[in-house]
């Protein structure tokens, strides 16, 4: 916006009184002056419309906004309690893990016999103490059992 300064306001008034002359000067300050009354009613009027308005306007905006926010630190605390619940849930599940592992390892511990010496080998070598006369290493037929026939061809 402009300002008008003194300088500005003494030249418009020296035009006016040169204008109209210095008989009418008081009447138009006194139609001045109730136009400065009509037009500063009027600015006030409608402020407190747009005031009246704006805040018929904003009030639900208002309420809705009041509604957010707790539903927000209701949805928080819930989150928190959730969070506390999981945690603790989560600081059983461990400590049960812990009981039972510690549970198998005494039972196999109690199971198992420690062997002294070196581990023996899975496969035994074919025994060669019971060689055949004809010096092969075939392994020979327990006497119990019938010799199977070959088929001759």
């Amino acid at each position: 916006m402009s300002s008008i300064n003194f300088s500005e306001l003494a030249t418009i008034a020296i035009i006016v009184l040169v204008v109209f002359g210095p008989k009418r000067l008081p009447e138009l300050a006194r139609k001045a002056g109730r136009f400065a009354a009509k037009a500063r009613a009027m600015v006030r009027e409608a402020e407190s419309e747009l005031k009246a308005e704006y805040r018929d306007t904003l009030q639900p905006v208002k309420e809705a906004r009041q509604a957010f926010t707790a539903a927000a630190q209701e949805v928080k605390g819930t989150a928190q309690r959730v969070e506390k619940d999981m945690n603790e849930a989560a600081r059983n599940v461990e400590a049960a893990a812990n009981e039972a592992k510690q549970d198998v390892t005494k039972a196999v511990s109690d199971q198992v016999t420690p062997i002294a010496g070196p581990a023996r080998p899975t496969r035994r070598p074919p025994d060669t103490s019971d060689v055949g006369s004809s010096g092969s290493t075939e392994a020979t037929t327990e006497p119990d059992e019938p010799k199977p026939e070959r088929e001759v061809s």
